[in-house]
């Protein structure tokens, strides 16, 4: 019986120090961003769901720096768009041909729920938004990017920090589009 005891103890401390190694081993990886977008018919039917993970730019990696470090306790209110163009570049500092026409324009301010999570490494930070387009007014189609901006309220001001290629989606009247992005900032 002891025998059996220690065994377990043995194979569950084995365990613990496998998802330990594997904690360790993602916090020292860059930052970790992915959206996920949702259309449904007017009925609420879900017609596209799709996640991919999400390409910093330049800007966004100076604004995670900005936000790990003096300013990591604020709230910014962030800001999404939709844009037909199908490869987001590290370089971009706006949606090239974001959308504004169909119900589908800039976001209106979107307040991030933020959080924290003690690892062994220390405290990582994560963040949240979503934002639902429940007017759609017309139809919309290749809509194949989302955009995530900070500091302003159209993208026109050169402030582009994430940037998502997604299938290519379509909306018509009725529906509507939910948008969610995610980031973890891990310590290390």
């Amino acid at each position: 019986m002891l025998a059996g005891f220690l065994l377990n103890a043995s194979i569950f401390q084995s365990s613990l120090q496998n998802i330990d190694w594997q904690v360790q081993t993602h916090q020292s990886v860059a930052p970790y961003a992915y959206a996920n977008v949702i259309i449904r018919d007017h009925n609420g039917n879900v017609k596209y769901n799709y996640t991919t993970p999400d390409l910093v730019t330049s800007l966004g990696s100076k604004w995670l720096v900005w936000q790990a470090t003096a300013a990591s306790t604020s709230n910014e209110s962030l800001y999404m768009a939709w844009s037909t163009d199908a490869t987001p570049l590290v370089t971009w500092v706006d949606l090239p041909n974001y959308i504004s026409t169909n119900g589908l324009a800039i976001s209106s301010a979107l307040t991030p729920t933020i959080g924290s999570c003690t690892t062994t490494n220390g405290l990582s930070w994560y963040y949240t938004i979503t934002n639902t387009w429940s007017s759609i007014t017309g139809t919309q189609t290749g809509i194949v990017c989302m955009g995530i901006y900070y500091l302003g309220s159209a993208p026109t001001t050169n402030n582009l920090a994430f940037a998502l290629s997604i299938t290519s989606a379509s909306v018509v009247a009725g529906d509507s589009l939910q948008g969610t992005f995610n980031c973890t900032i891990p310590c290390g």
